[in-house]
């Protein structure tokens, strides 16, 4: 069973969010598994980087057969990140991480404490860096709120529904 927290952030955002995990013992990895470096600005970005990881040094790692991280069953967290598809509109990002699995009997184990911690690490900082929506289901961090605010940009969690905030 796996656990998320939703969030809009810009580039500036994410850039303070990715600090904090790099100095709280995470590495923000690509779909490959190697090390995701942001592009230089101008430089356009893939568009499979808006789907990464964190890992740790003590991380136990699966590969698929397509070469690509396996993340429910390796002790990364997923980080997708904010996008913005259309003029003035910011699409969710999430933090999301499998907590239990099973084994071969059927039967549940929970991951490892340290792995849980760390995910609770990186919620709490969105939480407490973050302004709730009215909703209570998402967060917004501090420059995608001026945005929100002063720009007139939507904050959409799918193509018919954008998310309000005080």
């Amino acid at each position: 069973m796996g656990r998320q927290i939703d969030f809009f952030f810009t580039s500036e955002d994410e850039d303070n969010f990715i600090t904090f995990v790099t100095e709280n013992g995470g590495l923000i990895i690509d779909r490959n598994g190697d090390q995701y470096f942001k592009p230089e600005s101008g430089d356009n970005e893939s568009p499979f980087s808006r789907q990464l990881y964190i890992k740790f040094l003590q991380s136990k790692i699966m590969i698929r057969r397509s070469g690509y991280v396996e993340n429910t069953n390796s002790d990364v967290i997923e980080f997708t990140r904010c996008i913005s598809y259309k003029p003035k509109c910011l699409s969710y990002g999430r933090l999301w991480a499998e907590f239990i699995l099973y084994n071969e009997r059927g039967q549940p184990f929970r991951k490892d404490k340290w792995f849980e911690d760390k995910y609770n690490t990186y919620k709490k900082w969105i939480i407490k860096n973050c302004k709730i929506s009215n909703d209570k289901h998402f967060y917004i961090g501090p420059l995608a709120y001026l945005l929100y605010k002063n720009e007139d940009y939507k904050m959409s969690s799918g193509p018919i529904y954008d998310v309000a905030f005080d």
